[in-house]
């Protein structure tokens, strides 16, 4: 864990504030949050804002926008794939020969929370064999009456 970095001036005031999340005092770790809106004055002062979102507010609306269960959980898990830093205030820091390969992603133990998604349709895998066997059940169907 690491100290709160905490500073007045920086708020919580628009859509896409990168935070971290923690424990209590001084207890920032390794995961984060993003707003998905503005106007949440009641985070601030409380969690340490390193960051916001430059561009792609498209991505944020769609995760917004992601139907979740009664805790409030997405039903499909939502991965970040890649971000890009547009302005590193690092840059003159000594920085990593090869970029260190990001962990696998553990598997969530609800059903069909981590199946891929298949191409433009954005069906998952479960998704689109029960929309193609429903599709073939309906086809028999009418052969089945043809008859």
């Amino acid at each position: 864990y690491f100290k709160d970095e905490i500073f007045d001036e920086v708020k919580h005031k628009n859509l896409g504030t990168l935070a971290m999340v923690n424990k209590g005092p001084d207890t920032n770790g390794s995961q984060f949050y993003i707003t998905l809106r503005s106007g949440l004055d009641f985070l601030d002062g409380k969690y340490t804002i390193f960051g916001e979102l430059a561009e792609g507010e498209e991505v944020l609306e769609r995760i917004n926008a992601s139907y979740c269960d009664k805790h409030n959980r997405p039903y499909r898990n939502i991965r970040i794939k890649h971000t890009h830093i547009l302005e590193d205030p690092f840059e003159e820091e000594l920085q990593p020969a090869e970029e260190p390969a990001s962990p696998p992603p553990a598997r969530d133990d609800r059903p069909e929370a981590d199946d891929e998604i298949v191409d433009e349709d954005e069906m998952t895998v479960a998704e689109t064999e029960r929309a193609n066997a429903a599709a073939e059940a309906k086809s028999r169907a009418v052969v089945l009456e043809m008859i």
